[in-house]
Formats: C-alpha cells, sequence, structure tokens
C-alpha cells in the first residue's frame, strides 16, 4: 500500500533500530488508524470463522436415504430403540439381555441383505479374569461372565480366523444413574449402521466389531476379548469409539503406537478430520482421570509386535451431561451421528483395503504427526520431517533476526518484555480465578462457557497490553515501529525456547503449534529483503500489517485449539473434586493458552496511536467489569438442570468383625452424600433438607481400610467433603466373608498364611486388604497373575469385581434362528432361550458368589473389608426422599451399599 496524501509519514524500509534523530522527533505511527480497525476486525472474522467451523456437522440423512449410504436416521432409530431397555449397568438385564438381544436380531436382518460374496458371523462371549491397572492410583480389576457381542464380517471363502483382521469397538454398558445415549450408546448403533453399510459392498478382509458390555468397569469386557477370543488372535489394527461429552466433532484422543501407515489412511479418507497431537499427548498421559478400552486392546493384544496399533475417536463437547440422566436421546446431535459414521465408513475402508495392513514394512517404526485446520483438512507431516522442520525453524530464526539486526535486541526484548508480558498473561486470569475462589465463588462460568471465555481473556489481554504498553512507554525516543521489532524478535526468540527442547528430544506432536509463530518475522524479513523488492516493485507496506497478516494463521491454528480445550476442561471440573480450585485451573489454562497466541498479534498494534490503544483498552476492562458484575449480582448459582451439580448419594449398612467374633461388634447405618466438585454443598446447604442432619467426614490413609466406606471407585482423595446423616439400614441383604480354608506355615522362619474367602453380594463388589502397619502383608493372590500397588491414600491393595451374565441366557443361535438368519453364531455355553423378556425386575435374584484366595506373611491379622453396590434394587424410602427434595439444577445418582470388614 503506498502512502496517501494526508497520511502519516511512513517509515523507511532499512532504517535502523537504535535510536537516531528521527525517533527523537516521535514519529508515533506510521498507518492511518483504519489499518488497526482492519485488523480488529480481521481478528474478530478469525474468532467467528473459527468458532462456526469449530461447531460444525454436516446434515443428517433420514431413515429413507439411499441403502449403500450411512444414515444417521437409521441409526438414530437404533439408538432410540436399545435406550428404551433404560439403565445398563453391568449385572443388569438391559446390559446382559436386552441390548445383546437386539443387537443379535439387526446383524440377523443385515446378514439377509448383504453381499453374497460377504460372510457374517456372531458371538456371545462370556469371559472371566482379572488384571491390574494403574489407573486412579492403581488397582485389581476383576470380572466374571461379562458380555461381549462380537460380529465378524469377512469374505466368503476365506479363512477368516487365520487372516489378519481390523477391529472396531464401542460398548453399550452405562454408567450408574444414566441411560448413557452419548456415552456410549450412540456409538454402538453408529457402529450397527457402518456394519451394515460395509456388509453391502464386498469386504477384502474381516473386520471384527466387538460391542461390549462392561467397559464402565474398567474396561473388563475389552480385556476379556482381547486376551481370550478366539478372533483377537490376527488382529492388526483397531478403532475404538468413545465420548466424554455429547455431540460435537468427534476427536482422535490416541493415535498409535507408531504404525504411520493408519495416520495416513485417516488422512487420506476420511471426510471430517478432526485431530491434534496435544490432545494424544494429554489422554495418553495417565495424568487425566479418563481411560477407555483403546489402552486395553493396545496394551494386552496378541499382535505379533506386542502393541495393537489403532486410533480411539471421542467427542468431547457438552460434556456437562457426560454420566448424567441428561444423557439421553435429545442430547444427541444427528449431524453428529452422520459425520461419525461417515468417517468410521470411510476409516474401516481405507485401512482394510490398505496395502500396509499386513506388512506395514518400515511404518510400524514411523510415527506421523497430525492437525486438522478446522476440519476442512490435514496438515500432516512424519517423524523425520518434523524434526527437520524443528531445527529447520530455529536455524532461519537465529539467521533472519541476525540479519536485520534484531539478534541481540530481540535478546533483550524477550528479558524485558516478552516473558513479563506471558507471565502477566497467566498471573492474571489466574488472580481473578484466586479472588472469585476466596470469596467462594468456584465455578460460576459452568454453565455459561462464553462467560469463562470473557472472564478470563480479558485479564490475560490486559496483563500483555499493560507490559507492552509500559516497555512502549520506556523507550519515548524511539519509534513506534522499531519498538515494534524490537518486541516480535523477542517473542520469536521465546517460540525458539520453547521448539528448542522439543527439537533435542525429538518430539513433534506439538511442534507444529509453534512452528506457526515463525511466520509472522520470517514474512517481514521475507518481504523487507525479497518480495518488496521483487514483487512489489518498491511498494512499502505497513509492517504492522504484515506482523498481523502472517500471525494470521497461528490465529487460526489456536483459537481451534483454544476452543477444544476449553470443550473439554469446562465440563470436567463438575466431577474432579475439590483438590484444585476449577477458577484457578481454567484461570492458568486460558492465561498460558491466550498467552503464549497473542504475544506477536498484540505486538502488530504497537504502532497504533495511543488514543486507539487507551480506546480498546477501556473497551476490555469494561467487559470485564461487566463480567465481575454479573459473576457477583446476576449468576447465584453455576448449574441449570441442563448443566448439573453432581453428588452421589448412597445408602449404606456398615459392619465391623473382629478376629473370633460370631457377629458385628458394631454396625451403622445412614445416607453417605458425596459432592463432586469444589462447590461442595455450598450451594444446596439451605435448599436441600437431606444435609440439615449430615456431619462432615473426613478421610485420611488412616481412617480404617479406606476410610471405611463404600467407594464405587477408588477416588477417596479426589472427592473430599463428604457428608453422612444417620438413618436406617437399607433393605438389601448385607455382603457377607466367610473363610473356606485357612492354612499356616512358615516360609524361611516367616509366618504365612494361606486364606481362601467366599464373598456373597450383588454384581458389583469391591475388596479392600489392609497393607498398614500392623497388618500381615499380602504377597500372593489368586485374582491376577500379581499384585496390584499398594495405594498411597490409604496403605491399602483395593480390587473391583463386577459378575455380569447368569449361566441362563438365550443363547445367540436362538436369536438368529428366531430371526431367520443364517449367520453363523458361535453358541458355546449359551444353551438356554430365556423366558424373561423385558422383565425389569433385578436380573440377579439371589447373592453371587465371589471366591479367592490370599497369602499373608508376617504374624499380625489379616484386615479384609468387603462391600458391595445394589445398582437395580429398588430405591430406599430415604433415597427417594434425598432424590425428590434435591434443587432442580441437581443430579444424583443414588444406590444403596452393604459394607462389611473383617479381622481374619
Amino acid at each position: 500500500m503506498r502512502s496517501q496524501r494526508g497520511s502519516p509519514r511512513v517509515r523507511p524500509a532499512a532504517s535502523p533500530h537504535e535510536p537516531d534523530a528521527d525517533d527523537a522527533k516521535a514519529v508515533l505511527t506510521t498507518a492511518p488508524p483504519q489499518h488497526y480497525t482492519s485488523m480488529t476486525l480481521m481478528h474478530l472474522a478469525v474468532i467467528l470463522a473459527v468458532a462456526f467451523l469449530h461447531n460444525a456437522v454436516p446434515a443428517a440423512e433420514d431413515a429413507s436415504a439411499a441403502a449403500g449410504k450411512f444414515s444417521a436416521g437409521r441409526a438414530m432409530a437404533h439408538l432410540s430403540s436399545m435406550l428404551d431397555f433404560g439403565v445398563r449397568t453391568v449385572g443388569s438385564r438391559a446390559n446382559e439381555i436386552f441390548v445383546p438381544e437386539y443387537i443379535l436380531r439387526e446383524v440377523a436382518a443385515m446378514d439377509r441383505h448383504s453381499h453374497p460374496e460377504n460372510k457374517i458371523e456372531v458371538d456371545v462371549q462370556h469371559p472371566s479374569g482379572g488384571f491390574n491397572t494403574g489407573f486412579l492410583g492403581g488397582f485389581a480389576n476383576t470380572y466374571t461372565r461379562v458380555t461381549n457381542v462380537v460380529v465378524r464380517l469377512s469374505p466368503q471363502g476365506v479363512d477368516a480366523d487365520a487372516t489378519p483382521a481390523m477391529l472396531v469397538g464401542a460398548h453399550f454398558d452405562s454408567s450408574i444413574g444414566t441411560v448413557g445415549a452419548s456415552d456410549d450408546l450412540v456409538n454402538v448403533a453408529v457402529l450397527m449402521e457402518a456394519l451394515r453399510t460395509l456388509a453391502l459392498v464386498k469386504t477384502t478382509r474381516p473386520i471384527v466389531f466387538n460391542l461390549n458390555g462392561a467397559e464402565e468397569m474398567n474396561w473388563q469386557a475389552a480385556h476379556g476379548f482381547i486376551t481370550q477370543h478366539p478372533w483377537a488372535q490376527n488382529l492388526r489394527a483397531v478403532l475404538n469409539l468413545e465420548a466424554a461429552g455429547a455431540g460435537g466433532r468427534e476427536m482422535v484422543i490416541q493415535n498409535g503406537p507408531a504404525n504411520a501407515w493408519i495416520a495416513r489412511e485417516y488422512a487420506a479418507h476420511v471426510p471430517y478430520p478432526h485431530v491434534h497431537g496435544v490432545a494424544q499427548l494429554l489422554f495418553q498421559s495417565g495424568k487425566l482421570p479418563v481411560g477407555t478400552d483403546f489402552q486395553v486392546y493396545r496394551d494386552y493384544s496378541r499382535h505379533p509386535k506386542g502393541k495393537l496399533p489403532g486410533m480411539d475417536w471421542a467427542v468431547i463437547q457438552n460434556g456437562h451431561v457426560y454420566h448424567t440422566p441428561q444423557d439421553d436421546l435429545a442430547s444427541v446431535d444427528p449431524g453428529h451421528v452422520q459425520r461419525l459414521g461417515e468417517n468410521v465408513v470411510a476409516f474401516v475402508t481405507g485401512v482394510a483395503a490398505s496395502p500396509h495392513f499386513e506388512n506395514p514394512g518400515p511404518l510400524a517404526d514411523a510415527a506421523d504427526s497430525m492437525y486438522d485446520i478446522l476440519g476442512l483438512f490435514i496438515v500432516s507431516i512424519s517423524h523425520n520431517a518434523a524434526v527437520v522442520v524443528n531445527f529447520g525453524c530455529l536455524v532461519a530464526a537465529v539467521l533472519a533476526l541476525r540479519d536485520a539486526g534484531l539478534l541481540e535486541l530481540g535478546a533483550r526484548a524477550l528479558l524485558r518484555v516478552t516473558l513479563p508480558a506471558f507471565g502477566a498473561a497467566v498471573a492474571a486470569p489466574m488472580l481473578v480465578g484466586a479472588f472469585y475462589t476466596f470469596t467462594g465463588q468456584h465455578i460460576l462460568w459452568y454453565s455459561h462457557q462464553w462467560f469463562a471465555y470473557l472472564l478470563f481473556s480479558a485479564p490475560a489481554f490486559l496483563g500483555i497490553g499493560a507490559v507492552y504498553r509500559a516497555y512502549l512507554e520506556g523507550h519515548p525516543g524511539r519509534a513506534r515501529a522499531a519498538v515494534q521489532d524490537e518486541v516480535v524478535a523477542g517473542a520469536t526468540l521465546f517460540y525458539s525456547a520453547l521448539l528448542l527442547p522439543l527439537a533435542l528430544m525429538g518430539h513433534t506432536l506439538t511442534s507444529f503449534l509453534v512452528w506457526v509463530w515463525f511466520i509472522p518475522f520470517l514474512a517481514k524479513w521475507a518481504y523487507e529483503r525479497v518480495l518488496r523488492l521483487v514483487v512489489f516493485d518498491g511498494m512499502w507496506v505497513v509492517p504492522s500489517m504484515v506482523y498481523f497478516v502472517g500471525a494470521v494463521p497461528g490465529l487460526v491454528v489456536w483459537w481451534h485449539f483454544y476452543m477444544a480445550i476449553m470443550d473439554f476442561f469446562l465440563p470436567l471440573t463438575a466431577r474432579i473434586g475439590n483438590e484444585v480450585p476449577p477458577n484457578v485451573l481454567v484461570g492458568v489454562i486460558s492465561g498460558a493458552l491466550l498467552g503464549l497466541q497473542m504475544l506477536i498479534p498484540m505486538a502488530a498494534v504497537l504502532e497504533a496511536p495511543q488514543h486507539l490503544l487507551r480506546r480498546v483498552a477501556r473497551g476490555v476492562l469494561g467487559g470485564f467489569a461487566v463480567c465481575l458484575f454479573a459473576a457477583v449480582a446476576l449468576l447465584h448459582t453455576p448449574y441449570t438442570p441442563a448443566r448439573p451439580k453432581r453428588v452421589i448419594i448412597q445408602h449404606v449398612a456398615r459392619s465391623w468383625h473382629t478376629a473370633g467374633s460370631e457377629g458385628a461388634t458394631h454396625s451403622d447405618a445412614g445416607l453417605w452424600i458425596i459432592p463432586m466438585d469444589y462447590e461442595g454443598f455450598r450451594n444446596m446447604q439451605r435448599s436441600w433438607p437431606a444435609l440439615a442432619n449430615a456431619a462432615d467426614v473426613a478421610c485420611t490413609a488412616a481412617d480404617g481400610l479406606y476410610c471405611d466406606r463404600p467407594w464405587y471407585f477408588p477416588v477417596m482423595k479426589m472427592l473430599g467433603g463428604s457428608r453422612w446423616a444417620e438413618a436406617p439400614p437399607p433393605a438389601t441383604p448385607a455382603v457377607t466373608l466367610t473363610v473356606l480354608n485357612d492354612t499356616r506355615s512358615a516360609v524361611d522362619g516367616e509366618d504365612r498364611r494361606v486364606v481362601t474367602v467366599r464373598v456373597r453380594g450383588p454384581s458389583h463388589m469391591n475388596a479392600v486388604v489392609g497393607q498398614r502397619g500392623g497388618d500381615a502383608r499380602l504377597v500372593r493372590w489368586s485374582l491376577t497373575d500379581t499384585l496390584p500397588v499398594v495405594r498411597d491414600d490409604c496403605n491399602c491393595i483395593w480390587i473391583c469385581h463386577n459378575q455380569g451374565a447368569p449361566d441362563a441366557w438365550v443363547g445367540a443361535a436362538s436369536v438368529l434362528e428366531a430371526a431367520g438368519s443364517s449367520a453363523s453364531a458361535h453358541v458355546g455355553h449359551n444353551k438356554h432361550k430365556a423366558a424373561h423378556r423385558y422383565n425389569f425386575a433385578p436380573l440377579h435374584t439371589e447373592l453371587l458368589v465371589w471366591e479367592f484366595t490370599m497369602e499373608f506373611a508376617g504374624p499380625g491379622p489379616a484386615s479384609v473389608a468387603v462391600y458391595g453396590q445394589y445398582l437395580d434394587a429398588p430405591m430406599s424410602e430415604e433415597l427417594r426422599d434425598a432424590q425428590d427434595t434435591l434443587p432442580a439444577w441437581a443430579s444424583a445418582i443414588t444406590f444403596s451399599s452393604s459394607w462389611a470388614s473383617y479381622q481374619l
């Protein structure tokens, strides 16, 4: 752009960056105000475009769509039918009988219309087993007769047992207290429609669909399938579908290990990509309180190289309904179903037909880094190429800075302005979060996600702006353009410092986020040294515009990333307990992400007239003030019925049994109420009668056997602040432990005891073995091959056990025969046709038996607690009263429990 008449004087391209005579005249701007207005509008346009595309899903095909197309309408019909069975916890009729029967009948119908050269086989597997996991601090995970409905689509005339196959999985069981439409029944419905679509075309190799009924109990059915099922022997790739929310664009949350060919098939075939390296790092780090079947399929497979490669996809938007009664049919967006289904069909088809499927060669050990750009296309780069780009960016930045005479000035600016600006961007929203935490307003933004964006982004912008303004005013004799160049140079060195350790360690998954911020300075350097002379014939473009246009790719990538992170973390704060103040957590996350993406875009306006900068600062400050006022005066509660507060209410009967006693030496009963977020009971204290006579419960590692309470999962450290209200015991039977055998001996002079026990209880049971001072030391047992870790939050070993289907269950062959299908069924032990169709009474009418053996060392007593949760028993009067009087904006998970402690 040429300087127009009346416009402020432009600064020559080659002017030095040290103070000179012209600088002394305090030339404050080199561009008319409309340039900065244009940049502001461009930035707003980027945000709006990113927000629109971030939430975009295709139009749904209805049930009348052509047979060869994936139809969200047909998948939604499956979902609606299966939701009619209600809550599907392990051991319930809905989970063990009704849903498996429905799937088998629908598979029979698919078989009648499949391609004549395809073969469909089905198997209902009921495995038993156990394994140890490090999840949630570590525990043993055991199961008896959980359910897998396995369907194999393969070419006719091929020995499917000996041919490498692909695995596709999802789960139909639900968490307690919810029908789990999004987690994960909609994915089962999607796979059923995908199977129908794929079966219409001649398949190239076996594709195994494992629809399992025990994921919510820590991936037990997936473990039973991958370690025991004969169809799992020759798997070469896996796709698992999960949910941490409802609707939106599913994201690749785990990928690999290695096997770049799978990532390349995704990039080549999936029509609606959504993949980000940081998401993979977060989910695969083990630091988040989440897990999926994918890890079990990957780690316990019989793959020739030890680990089964593949992908894990999950939706993360609207996590507010995750594991609540609000996760129903209304929470599922048909557009999401259409998008996911088309992606599944395309990906499975591409992977199954890949020339690398059976012999990936060097690609087996290679890894690609992938990022989608707003779902429009994928940027994919091999690991080796990414390493080259890492070092290439570093070298190019240093050489360009040196050539521009900004290397030393940039280093000075890095220390004096860039690092303080980034620190201010993090500290300002963190302090805002700390203020709200101190005043008791913990998660006021929970039901208003836009409010969190405003509340925490404004302080970050103001923090950067304040540091930049102070630096600018500290150089009154300098032209703003020169100061601007220094600030951008300092920011470029800041990103170089971030990239250097990634380059040296060979990490490439997150490098793309840093690469984009080398573009602004390199673009300015290239313009001044090459483009202005060769392409633009000496035309002078305002430096601020060059910087800002160069920053647009970074803004697109980072706003997209920021929105995805907030989609995940904001709802997560309602279920991670009271260990970390959510305001501070979200403030730090927001500040760090905004600081990393706004250092250069905000530097691009340093040339603007002071009155414009002051006007923008006042606008941001005013918006922030409005947010502060709204937070205190308008948003009295952070929850709504659609985005509820979560509590767990257990009606508990407890008993303590000492060694040699005939019965319990002490017992009590009551309602145990556990809040799941940092707010605790602050908003409920006066409005919920159940809390009127409830006393605080303090749980530490020294308090009994895991606090002497029936924790459903080992989350005592995470979910503090619970309360106990005395009440009559529930009508459900007591869980009991009986010693069947107790043998004493000495090994190398040390006392040993081998104790076999029988526990009677419901389908979901737990045990805690004390390993405190004075307890006999557990050295071996029959539950798993090795002992799990001794937990540091209780000095104990924690065991989760579930029992699924009863011995008498309608067989796969019976269902298929009744449906008139020729699909082959592997009947196994499923011999008895059920006479209980759609009888919603509890499936297990008698207490179940759980037997195991433990070997102890040392002279002390063996301390064991056993307990069970009655998840499908009728609700007690006390539970119903507590639930019925909950505020409308709260959601409760309710069940009765029996807990008993024994000294053996």
